[in-house]
């Protein structure tokens, strides 16, 4: 506490401090008393009534579930739904966006002074959305996703209610050599509401086109080039969507191979594993050393998967956890390696690791899994040499000497 005149105390670093501050807006279930902070008439703090003198403007509501939102800030959209604070309700069936102000939390000690915020208004979103569970702002496409129990909501602004155009776009040949001549088709390409479409070409080259959906273009050069190709389908209303391919003009896409995993590798199950990540590389016009790498791990369950951010490295590694081996459910995870060139020309190559189930990877060395480490895997191992996969037994993702070592120090059959 600061009071003018005396001196407070000081409080040691070490000490942690708290500031309480009132929710910035609550709600109760039982009746409709929305309230936010503020002051009564006599300069006391009070919380009060949305809709009340001195409260946030609004009507009254209700819930007791509460979910908070983003704050949206989508160029696309109205000035006026800019800048508002989403919030929902899981019981009350309704999703609102509130006014946000910023404001200064200065008191009369100088080093007090901090920014914050307050609502000063809220406004019902939408008033019939029931058993929401999350609210998501998507920036890319400037849209709200709310999570349901059972299904999720898609709000984009529209303007004069028409829905973009669903844009496909198919090219070939996208690499060759100059000059190339290119045949593109957007004729898949439709509108929601079925209306006639117009295609705007940019073929990324300074040369541009509105006609069909159906053009070739022919690209000159006398060196390696890349160029982005992008049709802009557009409805009647003005509704616009785009795509884009991109053409290698004296190019050709690059190699990739994964080599440290082989595709149905196991993993174990007693840990987790960290496997190295490494790949074949070769480009004509950038060489190896000039390819961009991205590899993603991700887990499948079933019909669906979990990706992991993925590692913008050409050599890498990845953390396995020992998942999988449950009745009635299917795992395994997959591992993608995408590789880029200056034209921007794409390989991508992945490999799939499965649960040791079995206890297969017990008997180290046995790289055949037929019970006893032998000649069989002495020559898995010796074709193996230098790359990795199975015959990597100390999973340092290359297959040498000292995997070797392991294989001979195990021969013979697999001890129970």
């Amino acid at each position: 506490m600061w009071i003018e005149g005396i001196e407070s105390p000081q409080v040691p670093q070490s000490i942690p401090t708290f500031t309480h501050h009132r929710p910035a807006i609550d709600w109760r279930h039982a009746t409709e008393t929305a309230r936010t902070p503020g002051f009564s008439s006599a300069g006391s703090a009070a919380e009060l009534p949305v809709g009340s003198a001195g409260g946030a403007s609004g009507a009254q509501f209700n819930g007791y579930c509460a979910l908070g939102g983003p704050i949206l800030a989508f160029e696309s959209w109205p000035e006026s739904w800019r800048d508002k604070l989403m919030f929902s309700d899981f019981v009350g069936n309704w999703l609102r966006v509130a006014d946000i102000e910023k404001v200064s939390t200065c008191g009369s000690r100088p080093d007090a002074c901090r920014c914050g915020y307050r609502i000063t208004g809220v406004s019902v979103f939408d008033s019939g959305l029931s058993n929401t569970v999350g609210v998501f702002a998507d920036p890319v496409n400037e849209a709200v996703y709310v999570a349901r129990w059972d299904q999720i909501a898609r709000y984009r602004y529209l303007p004069g209610g028409s829905q973009p155009p669903v844009v496909t776009l198919n090219a070939g040949p996208t690499f060759g050599p100059s000059p190339l001549t290119v045949q593109f088709d957007a004729s898949a390409s439709v509108d929601p509401e079925g209306a006639a479409l117009v295609f705007d070409w940019d073929f990324g080259d300074g040369t541009t086109l509105t006609g069909g959906p159906i053009v070739s273009h022919t690209y000159h050069s006398k060196s390696a080039q890349g160029r982005t190709a992008t049709v802009t389908a557009r409805d009647p209303g003005g509704a616009a969507a785009s795509a884009s391919v991109r053409i290698g003009v004296n190019d050709a896409p690059p190699s990739a191979r994964i080599v440290s995993i082989e595709d149905g590798q196991l993993y174990p199950m007693d840990g987790s594993t960290t496997f190295v990540l490494r790949a074949e590389l070769s480009d004509e016009v950038d060489g190896a050393a000039g390819l961009a790498c991205s590899w993603v791990t991700s887990l499948h369950h079933d019909t669906h998967d979990h990706p992991e951010p993925p590692v913008e490295e050409c050599l890498s590694q990845t953390t396995i956890s020992p998942i999988g081996c449950v009745p009635n459910a299917t795992f395994w995870f997959r591992v993608t390696l995408t590789v880029t060139d200056s034209s921007g020309l794409v390989a991508t190559d992945s490999v799939d690791l499965y649960p040791d189930c079995d206890g297969v990877l017990a008997c180290i060395g046995d790289i055949d899994a037929d019970g006893a480490v032998d000649a069989k895997d002495l020559s898995l191992l010796a074709n193996a040499w230098g790359l990795g996969g199975a015959s990597d037994l100390n999973r340092d993702g290359t297959v040498n000497a000292a995997d070797l070592a392991m294989l001979l120090a195990k021969w013979g059959p697999c001890k129970p």
